[in-house]
């Protein structure tokens, strides 16, 4: 019976224990629904962020694109312009002898689609006969067109140093990101891994804690049919114990009228005692012979009945003993049986106690079982925001392929600057070889315009012809490198822009990395946290 007791009170110790860590898990369950709809809200905001983000993104590539279409077909129309040759311009200006040169109607056709782009200044001087006031015209015109050169060779150098500096660090940040998403990978697969071991475990203790209720319930059943059985004994013992005291009753009674009976036998054997005295007295005074014959056959035959009566009332009293002495055994016996009775109604109530424990176990491993599925629908939740993390892991993969398409764009764009540069520089290698030409073109020019004799005419006429022939090849060129150096500071303040932009969105993204850094992070704890609570460590 104590080591019952002892164990009743483990048990409630043990629910009490189980009831209290049950109020603070869901105390801290509670805590954690709200910190995790703190945190849905950021993702949600997050998440409108970056589809802001996006569309930001989506309109500014329309409008690169649209403004690389715009640059392309402008593009088109220089390239359709420059098609004309320096020389061809500078036919109809030659009138030396004041006759009109013959123009061809192509000549005409390419003058016309030149003009639309370009300022219509003259290449060289028709305003008279003021040679200074040329030589200055021709001087300012070669600056800004040195000066020109050189302020896009130095753009396209800045770009193409930007650009590398970009692609740099692009580089870096994607490697950032990738070794980033592996750990997180590596981390959410732990956790998945320990998760599902803790799922094990509780399984495996719900299994438990089935087979000790179905051995808890086969007990309580033989409990419930040894309780029947006891208590079907103790009618029994009961109606027994009523037919007992019945008898002993009787047996009281006969036991009192046989003690009365007793006592008056002694008091007429006392008094028949003094009668015999008195006989045997007064037989010592009287001397009669006949009187103590009578005196001596009434007294010996009183005494022979008081004898008898002596003897059956001993008989009796044995009798009476004997009853006496089967009535306490059986007195004695119903007393034991009483008490077997108040056992059995003490063990029936240690089996009420213990049923109800049984049934409070019950009640306390439903309980278990709601928070067990309360554990697992937070594993489930857990396991879908690591499947929404997954998700946005993926969505950052793309944009950084996104990135590196957009990288390996700005080498592109850098590699085209660099060419461009290149073909610069050898088209400014050409325009110095080209110096000493015009030099000597303009002089002879100059001096055929001074001097308009047949020496000085020839001289003009064959370095105009040596002009046609050299220029053909070279004027061409230094046109197009002209355009190539317009539109080398045009995609140089492009790209400028373009780098702003992209340092912008690197800023942008850099920021939102540390972010989301910062959310894996504290879901990370949170995981942990959870996985300690569920563990109990």
């Amino acid at each position: 019976m104590e080591h019952i007791k002892k164990k009743m009170q483990a048990m409630k110790l043990d629910k009490e224990n189980a009831l209290d860590e049950a109020d603070q898990l869901e105390a801290k369950l509670r805590e954690k629904e709200l910190e995790m709809q703190t945190k849905d809200e950021e993702m949600a905001e997050i998440a409108k962020r970056i589809q802001q983000l996006e569309t930001d993104k989506e309109t500014a590539q329309t409008q690169f694109t649209e403004t690389n279409q715009k640059l392309d077909e402008t593009e088109k129309r220089a390239t359709e312009a420059d098609r004309t040759s320096l020389v061809e311009q500078l036919g109809p200006r030659l009138e030396p002898e004041g006759e009109a040169q013959p123009t061809r109607p192509e000549e005409i056709r390419h003058l016309n689609s030149r003009r639309k782009y370009q300022p219509e200044e003259p290449l060289y001087s028709d305003y008279g006969s003021d040679l200074d006031e040329e030589d200055d015209y021709l001087k300012r015109r070669g600056d800004l067109s040195t000066i020109d050169e050189r302020t896009a060779m130095s753009e396209a150098i800045s770009a193409v140093h930007l650009n590398s500096a970009t692609i740099i660090k692009l580089a870096i940040i994607g490697a950032e990101l990738q070794n980033i998403v592996k750990k997180s990978v590596i981390k959410a697969e732990a956790e998945v891994a320990a998760l599902q071991k803790r799922i094990r475990q509780l399984e495996d203790e719900l299994e438990s804690t089935e087979t000790r209720l179905t051995e808890a319930t086969a007990k309580l059943e033989e409990a419930s049919k040894a309780a029947d059985e006891s208590d079907r004994s103790r009618r029994t013992l009961e109606t027994r114990q009523n037919l007992e005291d019945d008898r002993i009753v009787r047996l009281t009674n006969l036991v009192r009228n046989t003690t009365i009976a007793a006592t008056e036998a002694k008091n007429k054997y006392e008094e028949l005692n003094l009668c015999l005295q008195m006989s045997v007295l007064f037989r010592l005074n009287l001397n009669s012979f006949v009187l103590s014959e009578v005196l001596i056959i009434t007294i010996v035959i009183g005494r022979k009945v008081l004898e008898n009566r002596t003897i059956a009332d001993e008989e009796r009293i044995n009798q009476l003993e004997e009853q006496l002495k089967e009535s306490t055994f059986m007195a004695e016996d119903a007393d034991r049986k009483y008490d077997e009775v108040n056992k059995i109604t003490e063990l029936e109530e240690e089996l009420r106690i213990v049923g109800n424990n049984v049934k409070s176990l019950e009640i306390s491993e439903q309980e278990a079982a709601q928070r067990e599925e309360a554990y697992e629908e937070n594993i489930r939740d857990l396991t879908e925001r690591l499947k929404a993390a997954t998700k946005q892991r993926k969505q950052y993969e793309t944009r950084l392929a996104d990135l590196t398409a957009k990288l390996a764009e700005a080498e592109d764009r850098a590699q085209e600057s660099e060419r461009l540069v290149n073909t610069l520089q050898a088209d400014a290698d050409r325009l110095e070889g080209m110096s000493f030409l015009t030099t000597f073109f303009v002089g002879s020019f100059l001096c055929a315009c001074a001097s308009p004799s047949r020496p000085c005419v020839r001289a003009f006429l064959f370095t105009l012809h040596l002009c046609r022939d050299v220029g053909a090849r070279v004027i061409p060129e230094f046109g197009r490198s002209v355009v190539f150096s317009i539109k080398a500071e045009r995609r140089a303040k492009e790209a400028g822009q373009l780098e702003a932009a992209r340092q912008s969105d690197l800023s942008k993204l850099e920021d939102e990395l540390v972010a989301e850094k910062e959310k894996y992070k504290a879901l990370s704890e949170e995981l942990d946290s959870t996985y300690a609570e569920l563990t109990g460590n």
